[in-house]
């Protein structure tokens, strides 16, 4: 199946922004993984907030690039703490940027919880 794509918050310069629906960790988002669009030169203004609800921690994995030059570093595992747990992370674009003009994102089996990403776009 193809990855769901999450579409980021955009965050303006002395203005609000309604935060108040992240997209729901399930079994289906699990399976097939996330992707994020990015425009070149913009994924340090991307920020992805993850929150874990499972009684275990889980790993968010944003997999390398197909092309970046940093692409060798490999993916990005980050370990979120059980229950309760939140990450907030900025992908680097030339380590995890798609050819395709997506940042993607895998979850651990059975992970639950949240997740919205934020774009700063001033």
């Amino acid at each position: 199946m193809p990855r769901t794509t999450l579409t980021a918050v955009s965050m303006v310069a002395e203005a609000g922004a309604d935060v108040s629906s992240p997209t729901t960790v399930d079994a289906t988002l699990v399976t097939n993984g996330a992707q994020i669009a990015y425009t070149a030169g913009r994924i340090p203004k991307l920020a992805i907030h993850i929150k874990n609800t499972f009684a275990g921690a889980k790993n968010l994995t944003i997999p390398a690039s197909d092309f970046g030059q940093a692409r060798d570093a490999g993916d990005l595992v980050v370990s979120v703490a059980s229950t309760t747990g939140e990450q907030l992370i900025v992908p680097n674009e030339s380590r995890h940027g798609q050819s395709n003009g997506y940042v993607y994102v895998d979850f651990e089996s059975s992970m639950t919880g949240s997740i919205i990403v934020y774009e700063l776009a001033v």
